[in-house]
């Protein structure tokens, strides 16, 4: 949850960098839309990870012992990109 909160930040600071270099220069557009933009992301990203945590684990029968990205469990986030990726492209 923490690395979407981030990516969320990100995503507006980058939104509003963005639109600077674009030429809207007035803050009362630029930040409101940054605003709206990173909360678009943050939806997608949710969207994402609530998809990506109904996902059934390899075997039902069988409880595994619950995986993070620190002990090993990056391959949920590989998924979770690859689902965005998709996402994007569709």
């Amino acid at each position: 949850m923490s690395l979407i909160l981030a990516a969320t930040g990100v995503a507006g600071f980058v939104a509003s960098f963005a639109m600077l270099h674009l030429g809207v220069w007035r803050m009362r557009i630029r930040y409101p839309l940054a605003v709206l933009f990173a909360y678009a992301v943050f939806i997608v990203l949710l969207y994402g990870q609530l998809r990506l945590s109904s996902l059934p684990l390899n075997s039902p029968s069988v409880p595994q012992p619950r995986r993070d990205a620190v002990h090993g469990g990056g391959e949920r986030i590989v998924q979770l990109l690859r689902l965005l990726a998709r996402a994007l492209a569709a």
